[in-house]
């Protein structure tokens, strides 16, 4: 090769590696400049996410998008009903309130479609619901929220016959926000501030029986309990936002009382968002006021958790407590399968744990 040749060669590599690096450069400019663009709206709309297909597992059907809020509301709900019901049965009702931090979240995550398909699979009617929330503040997203899940409950309960469901037994069961509803259910009453009275305030909301995974249920704890957690800087601003009244009527833990429904709770070790002191304090709360309770660390779980999942199997040991409380039985509650170290995990129990709430067994639904 001539030295003209050569030299033309390595000029051409030059200009085209010198190319190279500038393009390089100038996109990773860009990328810089729109990193550090401060955001117009820090409370800017979380990002939708588009709900998933509601599918029906084995020995389930489903009725879709049901509105139970009245022409002017966009919420609806999902119920899992047994496949072989017939006219006349009847199943207990258990509403699954899904998470999301009180502004994300749907009806049809993936964790509601297992937890409302097994219990179905179970001999129940289980409705997953979607509720109002704000489009920016989280914080204003209480009570209304509250009263979504309650009239739920009512509505369920006015058109039981059309949905196979025992009028007499409800449950709530949901995990993070989902966890709070649920534990907020089964602590407050029919009348008492949170109650919407309408629609259908001729029907009672009340419930026998909740399961609470990993919830926010303490909203008056220190901060610093959770310290590290996503629930220190949630319990920061609404101690800083909130007089204690409204901290006292949205809080779970101020409704603690003896006459509460049956709980189960239930949170894992290394929960980044919720911290585990949440149940804990909650957990002994109910020891203190005598109410009906059980109480399952996962040591080694962290968050979103569903019924099967994280190396923990909670299926039998949720639906042995919903058979107690719900059907009547006269059933052990199991530990939930796991390999947790010996010592820890073990349940934590209120001695005068026994039998259903209020008066009345399922007409159907034993499987």
């Amino acid at each position: 090769m001539s030295v003209f040749s050569r030299n033309h060669c390595m000029t051409s590599f030059y200009r085209l590696r010198g190319a190279l690096l500038l393009a390089l450069l100038l996109s990773a400019g860009a990328a810089y400049g729109q990193e550090s663009r401060p955001m117009k709206n820090p409370n800017r709309t979380r990002d939708k996410i588009a709900p998933q297909p509601v599918r029906a597992a084995s020995g389930v059907r489903v009725e879709a998008d049901i509105a139970y809020l009245g022409p002017d509301r966009k919420e609806k709900m999902d119920i899992y009903i047994p496949a072989d019901a017939k006219e006349g049965d009847a199943y207990p009702c258990i509403v699954d309130i899904h998470g999301g931090g009180f502004m994300g979240g749907d009806k049809s995550d993936t964790r509601e479609q297992k937890v409302c398909n097994t219990l179905a699979q179970r001999g129940y009617v289980a409705a997953s619901i979607n509720y109002f929330m704000p489009e920016h503040d989280q914080l204003s997203g209480f009570p209304q929220n509250t009263k979504d899940c309650k009239t739920a409950i009512r509505f369920l309960r006015k058109n039981a016959a059309q949905y196979h469901i025992d009028a007499a037994h409800f449950a709530a069961i949901g995990g993070s926000a989902g966890g709070y509803f649920a534990a907020i259910l089964a602590a407050s009453k029919n009348g008492d501030a949170l109650d919407p009275k309408e629609p259908y305030g001729d029907v009672s909301c009340e419930i026998q029986a909740a399961v609470d995974m990993y919830g926010p249920v303490d909203l008056a704890a220190d901060p610093s309990t959770a310290k590290g957690t996503v629930v220190e800087r949630f319990l920061t601003r609404v101690q800083s936002e909130w007089t204690p009244e409204q901290i006292d009527l949205y809080s779970p833990a101020h409704y603690v009382g003896a006459s509460m429904a049956p709980i189960l709770v239930t949170h894992g070790g290394k929960d980044p968002s919720i911290s585990i002191s949440q149940s804990e304090r909650f957990v002994d709360l109910l020891k203190k006021a005598g109410a009906t309770y059980r109480y399952f660390p996962l040591p080694d779980a962290g968050h979103s958790y569903d019924l099967q999942s994280s190396g923990t199997d909670l299926r039998d040991t949720v639906a042995a407590f919903f058979d107690k409380h719900l059907k009547g039985k006269d059933v052990q509650i199991p530990e939930p399968t796991s390999a947790l170290p010996s010592g820890s995990g073990a349940p934590r129990k209120n001695e005068g744990d026994a039998g259903p709430a209020k008066s009345g067994l399922a007409t159907r639904g034993a499987r």
